[in-house]
């Protein structure tokens, strides 16, 4: 009885041996995608002042926090108004007001900033972060301007 057992046993096992094959689809780790998550846009301010009659500029310094595999980033602001540097997670936008060109801010204005992450499978998500551009105008010295005679 014994022996019949173990040769049950060593058939069963040689019949496994024989009519298994690997299976080459098995997924790895590499395979296997991370969601796509976009838990936060930044900017280290969001508040600027602009004076009247000048050339100023802002820059503000914006970072996101996403996981996920392959991101690309893709940045915009509001009509186009000023320039990004940097590239990725972490980037600054630049406006520059120039009273000469039109279109120069005359008064307090938000812009909305918008960072688009698209992963390797085209998932893709967005944000947006406001910065507001306070306007002032430029302080007169009017002491200098008195005629005293």
């Amino acid at each position: 009885m014994k022996t019949k057992i173990k040769f049950l046993l060593l058939a069963l096992g040689l019949s496994f041996f024989i009519f298994c094959k690997k299976d080459n689809n098995v997924l790895v780790d590499s395979d296997i995608n991370t969601p796509l998550t976009f838990t936060s846009l930044v900017a280290k301010d969001s508040v600027f002042t602009i004076a009247n009659a000048s050339t100023d500029s802002i820059t503000a310094e914006l970072t996101v926090t996403a996981t996920g595999d392959g991101l690309n980033y893709t940045w915009s602001c509001t009509d186009g108004w000023g320039t990004f540097a940097g590239s990725g997670n972490k980037v600054t936008w630049t406006y520059i007001n120039d009273s000469k060109v039109e279109g120069a801010l005359c008064h307090p204005r938000i812009f909305k900033i918008t960072c688009i992450i698209t992963d390797k499978n085209n998932n893709s998500l967005s944000k947006d972060v406001s910065v507001y551009v306070q306007y002032v105008a430029k302080k007169i010295n009017y002491s200098s301007i008195i005629n005293t005679n």
